[in-house]
């Protein structure tokens, strides 16, 4: 609970000195249709950089930069991240070429990925997204129930968000 994603970095970089600025408090619960807590749910995350590079397309961040995996405890959960930044798709191959055809833009809003499991439950695969940086996604994948509000942070962190999750029982 409350570990960060964001792995210490020469501050030097300059995307690590704007990561700073941008670090979020993330919290919410897991619950099922019912709205009971899961208390072994299994919550994996990662994102992009601010400089929009993921870790393993930037040889300046370490292996494994901005992902994290954690466990819910009584159906809770929290991490530090970073308040996510919009990120270009490459045009130089064939969906830049389809990007064009359907005259839809290359740039993916910012967002955080997230995957949650729990034993007996479906696992659900979404991504988050801050509802005051939205931007017309090229994969339409932007919903309002995936628009979460950063607020500004008093603790250790700029920025907070609330994103509750909910996970179906797999039939038995």
């Amino acid at each position: 609970m409350g570990a960060s994603i964001l792995q210490d970095h020469p501050p030097v970089l300059p995307w690590y000195a704007k990561a700073r600025s941008l670090s979020a408090l993330a919290s919410g619960r897991v619950r099922d249709t019912l709205s009971r807590p899961i208390k072994d749910a299994v919550i994996e995350v990662w994102q992009s950089a601010p400089n929009g590079l993921y870790a393993q397309q930037d040889p300046t961040q370490k292996e494994w930069n901005l992902c994290g995996r954690f466990e819910a405890k009584h159906g809770r959960y929290s991490f530090i991240c970073v308040r996510p930044t919009a990120y270009p798709i490459p045009t130089d191959g064939p969906v830049g070429g389809l990007l064009a055809k359907l005259n839809r833009p290359a740039t993916r809003p910012g967002h955080i990925h997230f995957r949650v499991s729990a034993p007996g439950f479906h696992t659900l695969t979404t991504q988050v997204y801050d509802s005051e940086k939205t931007i017309p996604d090229p994969v339409f994948a932007v919903k309002d129930k995936l628009q979460v509000l950063f607020e500004k942070n008093d603790g250790e962190t700029e920025w907070r968000f609330r994103f509750n999750i909910t996970l179906e029982r797999i039939p038995q």
